[in-house]
């Protein structure tokens, strides 16, 4: 195994203590306000990846990118949205290869999950 310049275990805790959220490896992960992530496919990926949520009732949704320094790399979306099962597309061609986060927030929930850039 390759020596790396940080534990990315440690870094995970650091991303989750500074944004306040838990990392999942769930491939969907449930919220009861009426709001979920759904896995990502392809994951892993390269060029680009399809983001799907899922809202119960038309609501304000915020769907952002960030690394794992905790950097906030592109925000997918910013508006209300309609109920039902919603599909963007990140593309990612001036991205480094690497693990970043999805979050998902409306109001003051959020859920989050990890993805992989192989390039």
């Amino acid at each position: 195994m390759a020596k790396t310049e940080y534990d990315p275990g440690a870094m995970i805790n650091v991303i989750e203590n500074l944004l306040d959220i838990t990392v999942s490896n769930n491939q969907e992960i449930p919220i009861s306000q009426g709001f979920k992530l759904l896995s990502n496919y392809p994951n892993p990926f390269n060029p680009s990846t399809n983001i799907r949520f899922s809202v119960k009732t038309q609501r304000s949704i915020t769907l952002q990118i960030y690394d794992l320094n905790g950097r906030m790399i592109e925000t997918l979306i910013d508006k209300i949205v309609s109920p039902g099962e919603h599909e963007v597309q990140w593309n990612t061609q001036n991205q480094p290869s690497g693990i970043y986060l999805i979050r998902l927030q409306s109001g003051e929930y959020f859920t989050a999950q990890k993805i992989s850039l192989v390039k």
